[in-house]
This record gives C-alpha cells, sequence and structure tokens, in this order.
C-alpha cells in the first residue's frame, strides 16, 4: 500500500511537473511570438520612413513632404511667386504717373527679386539638381544687375538639363547684356533648332539691346546687325514650313 501511495503521489507530482512544463513554454512561445511581430514592425516601420525620404512611400503613391527633394520644389514655388510680384511691380513702374512712384515701384521690385533670390538658394542647397531652381536663380540675379552670376547659375542649370530651353533664353539675354555677342549667338542657335518660339523672344532681346546699346566695335556691331536680318528671314522660312506642315492634311 505503501509503494501504492507513494506511486500514486510520484505520478501526480509528474502531472504537476508537466503542466508547469507545459505553461512555461507556452509562456516562452507567447513572448518569442511577441518578439518577432514587434521586430517585423520595426523593420516596416524603419523602411517606410526609409522610402519616404527618397519620396514615395512603400506604397508607391505618397509624396513625402518632409524630403529634400520637396522642400526643394516648394522653395522654387515661392521664389516664383516672388518673381511675379516684382514683374508686376517693375512693369507698374513703367506707367507710373511720376518719377517718384515709378522709383517706389521699382525699388519693391528690386526687394522682391531679391526675396526669389534668397528662396531659390535655399532650394538649390536641399536639391542641387533642381534645375529650374538655378536658372530661375539667374534669373533673379540677373533683374538686380549681376549679370555674370547669373550667366554661371545658367551654366548649372544647363549642366544638369542641357534640354531646358528657357535657361538658355535667360542665358543669351544676360550674355547680350554684356556685349557677349558670339557666345549669345549661340544660345539662339540652340532656340532655333529646338525652340523657335522661345527663339523669336531671344531675338526680340537682340533687337532691344541693338536700340539700347552700343557694341563694343562699329564692325561687330554692323556684322551682328547683318546676322540678326539673315537669321530673321530664315525663321520667317522655317515658321511658314511648320504651318503649311500643321496645315496639310
Amino acid at each position: 500500500m505503501l509503494a501504492y501511495k507513494n506511486a500514486k503521489v510520484s505520478s501526480k507530482t509528474g502531472e504537476e511537473l508537466q503542466t508547469k512544463t507545459d505553461r512555461s513554454m507556452t509562456k516562452t512561445t507567447v513572448k518569442t511570438l511577441l518578439f518577432a511581430t514587434l521586430a517585423t514592425l520595426l523593420f516596416f516601420v524603419n523602411s517606410s520612413f526609409a522610402d519616404g525620404r527618397a519620396g514615395m512611400s512603400t506604397l508607391g503613391y505618397y509624396k513625402d513632404p518632409y524630403s529634400d527633394e520637396e522642400r526643394s520644389r516648394r522653395l522654387y514655388e515661392e521664389g516664383l511667386k516672388h518673381k511675379a510680384k516684382a514683374e508686376n511691380r517693375a512693369e507698374r513702374a513703367d506707367t507710373a504717373k511720376n518719377t517718384k512712384e515709378a522709383n517706389r515701384l521699382r525699388k519693391k521690385a528690386m526687394k522682391e527679386y531679391q526675396k526669389a533670390v534668397e528662396k531659390q538658394t535655399k532650394a538649390i542647397k536641399l536639391d542641387q539638381e533642381n534645375y529650374k531652381a538655378f536658372s530661375e536663380l539667374g534669373y533673379a540675379l540677373e533683374k538686380k544687375g549681376e549679370a555674370r552670376k547669373a550667366i554661371g547659375a545658367y551654366n548649372f542649370s544647363l549642366r544638369i538639363n542641357p534640354r531646358y530651353y528657357l535657361a538658355w533664353r535667360y542665358r543669351g539675354e544676360a550674355l547680350i547684356k554684356l556685349g557677349l555677342i558670339k557666345d549669345a549667338k549661340e544660345s539662339y542657335m540652340v532656340l532655333f533648332k529646338n525652340d523657335q518660339d522661345l527663339a523669336a523672344q531671344l531675338m526680340s532681346s537682340f533687337d532691344e539691346w541693338l536700340a539700347q546699346s552700343e557694341a563694343s566695335g562699329h564692325q561687330e556691331k554692323e556684322e551682328f546687325i547683318e546676322w540678326l536680318a539673315r537669321r530673321k528671314s530664315l525663321a520667317k522660312i522655317a515658321s511658314g514650313l511648320t504651318n503649311r506642315s500643321k496645315n496639310s492634311p
């Protein structure tokens, strides 16, 4: 009987030990699963954050508003707003009733161009591939009378994207203001081959420069006038051919 009782107690104790062991293993398994789940979530969050910094989430449709590229784009657009305000004030200055009012508006225009310079400078610091910001920085600098710095900004813009033809037009205008006829003509030829509307606008700037200033030498000026006459004639022919092709069935 004693042996039986001892065996029974021993058996009962074994069952209790097995139950405790099972419970311990269950807790360990639950903890392991929780840690594994937590690690997976942390990996997903970190991956999403990294993708967000690149501009897009893992789902591929959300643009991170805090990425350097996005902030650069926003600063570029803010700069354009200052540019628009500056041009508006400059236009109003040209039609002002008196000199005092004209000077007041021109000063305001210069302040807006300076703000545009600041915005575009910040934009390119955040994203050095923002060729539009480089171009607009050049435009604002040129309007402030800093044509040489402007040309440098245009060159950076075109180094990033040689097909950004608006920068070619701006560059040509800055070059002709400095009397750099040969380089200005180069800008025009690029536009003539690729964007004839911008080429025509640059040609108008050439005409304005000739009307308002003297070239570095009489012979150079005469040669430039002859070149302009030939280019205008060719531009008319090219325009006629383009219109004919558009109207043809």
